[in-house]
């Protein structure tokens, strides 16, 4: 079969891209090919699997109207779209639902802020894009990596949920090596017998780190300290003796081998691939059920899952319990068992075998 996959945006070792080029490989070892159509942002380099063919278009809406007027779909047995876009056979649904994430960013700011926001320009078109996207007619099938998803989908657009396909992030293997511990707590500053709370998130906003940074800072441990990964401005965030800037790192590992819990109370996320690592790597996850992760981990056992994440209460309860050595110690393998359920295989095969099916 000829496997279309749409992707706009580009981003040297971006998880989206290193997602599509594994699912592009699973693809073509499964004997189909596997043309993309994306901006002129990627390069023949960057998409071995197949054709490259280079659609015009800067913003989202004009790419998708450039898709349109290319029709991709009647040139492939099968589309994949990553993006928001007027039809495909598969959506896959990575950014979760936008209208979703702006009802719960309003839950925590005025009335004025979430009002201005809708108005942006951005926001509508990715709201237009959306609507347009999900429509029951628009496609045959959307995938998402949580059930959370799937009910937001139902909920704000009507879509047939059997129509709708969980397949959950997988986590590709992780080798942790004991050195690497005392080696990043130096660089970075750390000593040995602190408590080293990791976050790392792609949107710190929507993450939720100006709560972590606040829990942190309210925390009665004496040596509790956050270590803080991923692209954004730190001059926006208070300066605090207790946390570590240590900006974009395309290697979790060294951190994670770092740090003591994983700390990501979010506003909103699909399914965070950071707290997977973390949980892969023996780590106890703090996040919220506005995270679709939360969905495969037993609060108390394998971490918390908070339903507020402005609750700064229930965020500094939660560190204080996983800040004992001998509770992280005791659950360390179990975490490592549970993540080891959503390796990246299982992902691939579920997903190749849902876009490659006989169109009934």
């Amino acid at each position: 079969m000829k496997v279309g996959i749409v992707r706009r945006a580009f981003s040297a070792g971006g998880g989206a891209e290193n997602y599509l080029t594994l699912l592009a490989e699973a693809l073509v070892q499964a004997g189909h090919s596997c043309p993309l159509f994306a901006s002129d942002a990627w390069s023949r380099a960057d998409w071995p699997h197949g054709k490259l063919r280079t659609v015009r278009g800067k913003t989202p809406l004009s790419f998708a109207k450039e898709i349109k007027a290319l029709d991709p779909k009647s040139k492939c047995d099968v589309l994949l779209s990553v993006e928001r876009i007027w039809g495909c056979d598969f959506y896959r649904a990575g950014d979760g639902v936008h209208a979703s994430w702006l009802d719960r960013k309003a839950q925590h700011q005025s009335r004025w802020k979430s009002w201005i926001a809708r108005k942006r320009w951005e926001n509508r078109e990715t709201l237009l894009l959306e609507s347009a996207q999900l429509r029951p007619e628009a496609a045959r099938g959307i995938i998402v990596s949580s059930q959370m998803v799937k009910e937001e989908i139902v909920r704000y657009y009507g879509f047939p949920a059997e129509r709708i396909h969980v397949i959950y992030n997988g986590v590709p293997r992780l080798q942790i090596l004991p050195e690497l511990r005392e080696q990043t707590r130096r660089i970075h500053g750390f000593g040995q017998e602190d408590f080293v709370v990791l976050f790392a998130g792609s949107n710190w906003e929507r993450s939720g780190l100006g709560f972590a940074m606040e829990a942190v800072k309210q925390s009665d441990l004496a040596r509790i300290r956050m270590m803080v990964i991923g692209r954004g401005d730190r001059r926006k965030w208070p300066r605090s003796r207790k946390v570590r800037f240590v900006g974009k790192m395309h290697d979790l590992v060294p951190c994670l081998a770092a740090a003591d819990a994983f700390l990501l109370p979010s506003i909103y996320d699909p399914f965070s691939n950071a707290c997977l690592e973390a949980l892969a790597a023996g780590l106890p996850v703090i996040t919220t059920d506005a995270n679709g992760f939360s969905e495969i981990i037993r609060p108390g056992e394998e971490g918390e899952v908070l339903s507020d994440p402005a609750d700064i209460s229930a965020i500094t309860n939660a560190l204080a319990f996983w800040s004992s050595p001998a509770k992280r110690a005791a659950v360390k393998s179990r975490l490592q068992n549970v993540a080891a359920r959503f390796n990246m295989e299982r992902n691939l095969k579920a997903t190749v075998s849902l876009i490659t099916q006989p169109q009934a």
